[in-house]
């Protein structure tokens, strides 16, 4: 099986915020579930 790539997306990558810290959080959540 190939190795997936799981990438996620915010709305300003210059100025972290809680929506960056959010989708961070999330999209390390999937990849150590499927990784």
């Amino acid at each position: 099986m190939s190795n997936p790539t799981v990438v996620g997306f915010s709305g300003n990558i210059t100025r972290p915020s809680k929506t960056r810290a959010f989708v961070d959080l999330v999209t390390r959540d999937i990849a150590a579930s499927h990784g």
